[in-house]
């Protein structure tokens, strides 16, 4: 994993995109939210702190973000790149069967 530090306001991924990094939040906030049409504003789904995996799934199962991450102040946090992890599935059979099923 790599490590990456953030300013208030950065998006990590946002709404209609597709998933490349996965992440561990090591300090700050993360929020998740929605953007719903009849609201001015994003609709807030949750707040993610230190610890937190965000985006897992969608980087996993190579699916589409439904959601937007925004920092809330400065965040480090560690990620992972999809390269790493194709590189990792080749290198290492049994962790690509077990992404396979």
């Amino acid at each position: 994993m790599k490590h990456k530090q953030l300013e208030k306001g950065s998006l990590l991924y946002k709404l209609d995109t597709f998933s490349d990094e996965m992440y561990l939040i090591q300090s700050g906030v993360v929020e998740i939210s929605h953007n719903l049409k009849n609201l001015k504003e994003d609709f807030l789904i949750e707040r993610l702190y230190r610890g937190s995996i965000i985006n897992h799934n969608s980087f996993l199962l190579n699916d589409g973000i439904d959601t937007n991450a925004k920092c809330q102040g400065t965040v480090s946090l560690y990620y992972i790149h999809v390269d790493t992890i194709n590189m990792l599935r080749q290198k290492y059979i049994a962790l690509d069967n077990a992404l396979e099923k």
